[in-house]
């Protein structure tokens, strides 16, 4: 076997075992309070209502057919909160991870310089999840189904998947992408 693949394939395992333990840790200990987060901030930037779905009673939120990770889109009325749509934040969650686990998995990468990049890469991803929930917003108070709208899951798709991949490709470029030697 090449050392080449050989790399790729103790790279690819490592990040897969991370991006497993992160999954877990993330599930259990930090989803929330980061939705909260998330919802404090954008609750007040936006225009709308937006609450998590666990925030409902159970009852309600079986009637309405929400789960307790959507974070909600809605408008107070005089007869109670409206809502116009959601969004599952796992599907927001999911690139955060995915990003962490290429940074720390990267081979010839110093631990001082992961943990930088790390830290970038999440301060990225979270501004990203802020613009995410507040075009979500806008989109569903100007009447359009923003569960819908192309435009939205476009943006959250390339959210979860290609942003993360370019933050880790950009961060760490010199240290992943074999270079040409000079003679």
């Amino acid at each position: 076997m090449s050392p080449r693949i050989k790399l790729v394939l103790i790279f690819a395992g490592k990040a897969i075992g991370i991006l497993i333990a992160l999954s877990l840790l993330w599930s259990f200990l930090i989803a929330t309070p980061y939705n909260r987060t998330l919802v404090a901030i954008t609750d007040k930037l936006s225009g709308a209502e937006i609450v998590l779905g666990e925030d409902f009673e159970p009852d309600v939120r079986q009637e309405l057919g929400l789960k307790e990770a959507y974070i909600c889109i809605g408008v107070s009325q005089p007869w109670g909160l409206e809502l116009h749509s959601y969004l599952e934040s796992s599907s927001l969650h999911y690139g955060m991870l995915l990003v962490i686990s290429l940074i720390a998995a990267t081979p010839a990468l110093a631990w001082r310089r992961r943990l930088k990049f790390i830290l970038l890469a999440l301060l990225v991803m979270f501004i990203i999840h802020l613009i995410t929930i507040l075009i979500f917003a806008r989109i569903s108070l100007s009447g359009a189904n923003a569960s819908q709208n192309p435009f939205v899951i476009l943006f959250v798709t390339l959210g979860t998947a290609l942003f993360p991949t370019l933050i880790w490709a950009i961060v760490c470029y010199k240290y992943w992408w074999p270079r040409t030697t000079s003679r």
